[in-house]
């Protein structure tokens, strides 16, 4: 049974996270991983964007909407031109830039207003002129944009190598129409990304 959401209405399907994952979809098969800088082995994280495309087409998660194209992303889909999940800056991807990006979702998921001045620069300073207050404000007043960047949050911190990404943080929290995903489900979904962590540090079969 879904558990209703007191905080989503059920038409934030239809929100940007989900016009984005329609955009990405059917495209080709993702080109060799280069990230510079990204520390998790090629494997794991080739087994990671498939462990979440396979729960999101199970659930049709924003979190995991988010997750999926964080980690597709990394695969540079477009090369030199592969956007970002989030911020759609383009180029090939980097640790440095799937941090900015992880930073910038963290604080949309947070809710948080629109960071001030000193805040972008210390960040992402050639990021500004294209975020604007009405852009950061149109994702922050949708919850399952929200939800969305936290997935795009939890994927590119763990690709980064922040350790205190736990496998809970890659199960999903709400269903397309903001319903909860029931709790046994989300630790089922935990309990696999461990056994797909432990496999890949044990060098057994993927």
């Amino acid at each position: 049974m879904r558990a209703a959401s007191a905080r989503c209405p059920r038409c934030c399907c239809l929100s940007g996270w989900a016009l984005t994952l329609t955009r990405m979809q059917g495209r080709g098969r993702d080109k060799t991983w280069p990230p510079a800088g990204v520390p998790r082995a090629p494997a794991l994280v080739s087994s990671m964007t498939q462990f979440v495309s396979d729960g999101l087409g199970a659930t049709r998660s924003p979190e995991l909407a988010g997750s999926w194209l964080a980690l597709r992303w990394l695969g540079a889909p477009d090369g030199e031109s592969s956007e970002t999940p989030l911020t759609s800056a383009r180029g090939w991807p980097s640790r440095e830039q799937a941090l900015v990006e992880a930073v910038i979702a963290s604080e949309l998921a947070s809710g948080a207003p629109y960071p001030d001045t000193s805040w972008w620069e210390d960040v992402a300073p050639d990021l500004r002129p294209s975020l604007s207050a009405a852009w950061w404000a149109a994702r922050r007043s949708v919850p399952a944009n929200r939800y969305f960047a936290h997935g795009v949050s939890v994927a590119l911190l763990w690709a980064a190598g922040d350790d205190r990404i736990e496998p809970l943080r890659f199960a999903p929290v709400h269903f397309d129409d903001g319903t909860l995903v029931p709790a046994q489900t989300r630790e089922l979904c935990a309990q696999r990304v461990r056994e797909l962590w432990t496999r890949h540090a044990t060098g057994g079969p993927a």
